[in-house]
């Protein structure tokens, strides 16, 4: 007559937000362990009617509606639970050419950033079946018929549909966004166009002070421009910095003759013979620009999901398996609305594609949301953000540790709630990213070393640093594949996995072997 359930039991088969059941009767904790008490309660068990599976007579018709980052990664993973001939797998993709990274579109900015963006080559595709419809983006989902009617009138049914619509760029109420050389930066077709317009001595004006135009504007000044960012939030990055590390960055950021305007409403771009010439703020001042570039920040693309009727807030709502409210229908990464957060940074979108692929396959997993570890990716601007430490020094219901060195230009500042570390902000020195990135994922407390240690600015042990925390790839690994004869970042990162995710780590990638073949040759 006794039933022992799982401590978490109800994360992956309960309703959304009810909670696990050990969380339904005391909330007592060990003293010493910290971990639930061994608790007892009166059940009722009732059978419950397993999920129809599809046939096995034909593969399960998969259809992806977006040709982004996300639909390569669920693919992939689905291919890890059941072999590419079990699905048919067709991808939508609005654009004419097939998926690419589009989280390196800043760097492909640079005079030496990368031209080729596409994550998989043509054979990839081609060896698992699968079909690209470039050039065709989906207008409405019938949920009922199970078809997607694509703007082109084509109708392609599935047995299993995923919504990776991503998100565009948002478009504040500016007069002058239709003139000649003001670009929003989102696809591979405009970062293009920003690379023909740039040139020595021109004038470019970034609008939008966060990670992608602080991003958009050092490419720029790398091209010899006249750069100016304009930013309406109190200090650069916002959502991720507090004050203090803000004007850190600030200072870095203008010792590099990029001008910043924070705090300044952009009004009206200013216009000559259909050219734009200039970008008019509030305050009255005129920033000379003959390139104007859009990183305003992002809106979900969730049309198609909303005219289907499928439920859509700030995105479209998905639960703990990415599933939407209608049957046999998932979204993932920048449309979807998980728990009240939509997820913008790769590292998230790569679990919640690990999430989904294994429900796809009928396998249980659950994404619970994650931290969005962020990182500048501007060579010599070291800037990592993680959790929520935005709000300013001195919150009563917290404890913070801050450690500013102006001289040797770091800035560190840790939260916590308790002992539990809830936040962290690095400049200068991200030996301790990684580290700080799976505690804040994990949780629990700092390790006192670990904290006496960046206290007394003695560094950690550099093989336990996580280089890479999309694929949570340690230096000791990476080092491992270096003397196994990966010789360059490309072959570190087939070996190890290691920047094949935001790519924000191929620097350090760099470093670790710059430092090999240097120990090698003095040996």
């Amino acid at each position: 007559g006794v039933c022992f359930a799982p401590f978490h039991w109800g994360e992956l088969f309960a309703t959304p937000g009810a909670g696990a059941v050990n969380a339904v009767t005391i909330d007592a904790t060990d003293p010493t362990s910290r971990q639930p008490e061994l608790k007892g309660c009166a059940v009722r068990l009732e059978s419950v009617r397993r999920r129809a599976r599809h046939s096995v007579d034909r593969p399960t018709r998969l259809v992806i509606v977006g040709g982004g980052p996300a639909s390569v990664a669920v693919s992939e993973e689905a291919y890890r639970h059941r072999p590419a001939s079990d699905w048919t797998t067709t991808v939508l993709c609005a654009e004419e050419m097939p998926p690419y990274d589009r989280i390196a579109l800043s760097r492909a900015l640079a005079p030496d950033g990368p031209r080729e963006l596409a994550l998989r080559d043509e054979a990839w595709y081609r060896e698992r079946g699968v079909r690209l419809a470039l050039g065709t983006p989906a207008a409405v989902v019938d949920t009922a018929a199970r078809h997607v009617i694509c703007e082109s009138g084509e109708r392609v049914p599935y047995d299993k549909l995923v919504i990776a619509t991503g998100s565009r760029v948002a478009t504040p109420p500016i007069l002058g966004l239709g003139l000649h050389g003001v670009i929003r930066l989102r696809t591979d077709r405009d970062a293009a166009r920003i690379r023909a317009a740039v040139r020595p001595g021109s004038t470019a004006c970034v609008v939008g002070g966060g990670l992608l135009g602080l991003e958009a504007a050092a490419a720029l000044a790398e091209h010899g421009a006249e750069v100016t960012v304009v930013h309406g939030g109190t200090r650069l990055m916002d959502r991720q910095l507090d004050a203090g590390s803000a004007r850190w960055l600030q200072r870095r950021v203008e010792q590099r003759g990029i001008a910043c305007h924070v705090g300044a409403r952009c009004e009206e771009l200013v216009e000559w013979e259909g050219r734009v010439v200039g970008v008019r703020l509030q305050s009255g001042v005129t920033v000379p620009a003959d390139l104007v570039v859009m990183a305003t920040g992002v809106s979900p693309v969730i049309s198609v999901a909303a005219r289907a009727g499928i439920a859509t807030e700030r995105g479209i709502v998905v639960d703990d398996q990415l599933r939407t409210s209608a049957p046999d229908v998932w979204a993932i990464g920048e449309c979807a609305q998980h728990d009240g957060t939509v997820y913008g940074t790769w590292a998230p979108i790569a679990e919640q594609a690990k999430v989904l692929g294994a429900d796809l396959s009928g396998r249980p997993a659950g994404f619970r949301g994650r931290p969005q570890p962020t990182r500048l990716k501007v060579p010599g601007l070291d800037v990592f953000s993680c959790g929520g430490p935005t709000g300013e020094i001195g919150d009563p219901d917290l404890d913070e540790v801050v450690a500013v060195d102006s001289r040797a230009g770091t800035y560190r500042r840790l939260v916590f709630r308790g002992r539990d570390l809830i936040g962290a902000v690095l400049l200068g020195d991200l030996s301790l990213a990684g580290q700080l990135t799976q505690l804040l994922e994990d949780g629990g407390a700092l390790p006192d070393a670990v904290l006496d240690g960046l206290l007394a600015g003695v560094p950690p042990d550099p093989a336990a640093e996580v280089v890479c925390s999309c694929k949570s790839v340690t230096a000791a690994q990476i080092s491992d594949a270096i003397d196994a004869g990966s010789g360059t970042v490309e072959a570190v990162r087939e070996t190890t996995g290691a920047s094949s995710g935001c790519g924000s780590c191929a620097g350090r990638v760099g470093q670790l072997l710059a430092a090999r073949v240097a120990a090698a040759a003095q040996a």
